[in-house]
């Protein structure tokens, strides 16, 4: 169980325990899956490292803005015109999401609230559609 991104459960689960918190430290980085030394890091991550390797951290880094640097994959679902995956520079906003990528809404009717984050995440109104996407943003709207 990765629950809520704890990666403590989601190693307890691996090891046949239930999914609950360990308390830190140490850390897994020091004592992780079967108390050996672990990495653990979501796919968002990962899916970044091959770029980097090939094209250097600095490049990666020209990505997005000052504050969150590099790409971020949206998944662009519900009522709108072109569903899918797209990864984009962070500082992109819910506008543009919605518009120059998605096609619109698929009903014409207007998008009530967006929800970020994935099933944990918060829900945005309208009047923050204009918001760049960035870490610090959507800690700051909540």
């Amino acid at each position: 169980a990765y629950i809520c991104g704890e990666e403590t459960a989601l190693l307890e689960s691996l090891e046949g325990k239930r999914g609950v918190i360990r308390s830190k430290p140490p850390l897994p980085a020091i004592s992780g899956l079967f108390g050996k030394p672990t990495l653990v890091h979501n796919v968002i991550t990962l899916c970044s490292v091959p770029w980097i390797i090939r094209n250097g951290g600095l490049a990666y880094a020209d990505y997005g803005t000052n504050e969150s640097t590099g790409t971020m994959p949206f998944q662009l679902s519900g009522n709108v015109q072109h569903g899918g995956l797209i990864e984009l520079p962070f500082g992109v906003t819910i506008s543009d999401l919605i518009t120059k990528f998605a096609g619109g809404t698929r009903t014409g009717r207007p998008i009530k609230a967006i929800q970020v984050g994935g099933p944990l995440g918060a829900y945005l109104p309208p009047r923050l559609f204009d918001t760049p996407l960035t870490y610090e943003n959507m800690a700051n709207v909540g």
